[in-house]
C-alpha cells in the first residue's frame, strides 16, 4: 500500500513542475486508489502525467481499481487520450480496474470522437 505523505510528495513536485494540470490523491479503501485529474492534459504534460501515476501505481501494490475523477479536468488532447490508454494496459496487466469518473462534456466529447468511450468504464 502506497504511504499517503510519499504519494502526497511525489504529486506535489508534479503540480509544482506543470502549471496546468494538477493531480490529488484521493482517500479510499485499502483495495481502491483514486486521483483528482484538473486543469489542461495535453502534449506538454502528457507523458510527465503517465510517469508520475505509472510510478504512484508501482506504490500502490495490492490495488484493485484504480479510478480517476476529471470532473476539473476542462480539456485533454489527443495525448492526454494517449496516457489514459497507457494507463489502462498497463492495468489491465496487472488486474487492476480503472474507472474514469464525471468527465465533463468537452473531455467526454473526446474520448467519443476519437473512438475511446467504448474502451474505458466512464462512470458520471
Amino acid at each position: 500500500m502506497a504511504d499517503m505523505h510519499a504519494s502526497q510528495q511525489l504529486f506535489q513536485q508534479f503540480n509544482n513542475e506543470h502549471n496546468g494540470l494538477a493531480l490529488q490523491v484521493q482517500e479510499c479503501p485499502p483495495e481502491a486508489r483514486g486521483l483528482s485529474v484538473s486543469g489542461h492534459l495535453d502534449t506538454t504534460n502528457a507523458a510527465s502525467f503517465s510517469r508520475v501515476v505509472h510510478a504512484w501505481l508501482d506504490e500502490c501494490g495490492g490495488v484493485r481499481e484504480l479510478w480517476f475523477d476529471l470532473a476539473g479536468l476542462r480539456y485533454i488532447s489527443s495525448s492526454g487520450i494517449g496516457a489514459f490508454v497507457q494507463l489502462l494496459m498497463e492495468a489491465q496487466s496487472r488486474g487492476v480496474a480503472l474507472r474514469l469518473l464525471d468527465l465533463g462534456p468537452n473531455v467526454q466529447a473526446v474520448f467519443d470522437v476519437l473512438g475511446f468511450s467504448r474502451f474505458f468504464v466512464l462512470e458520471k
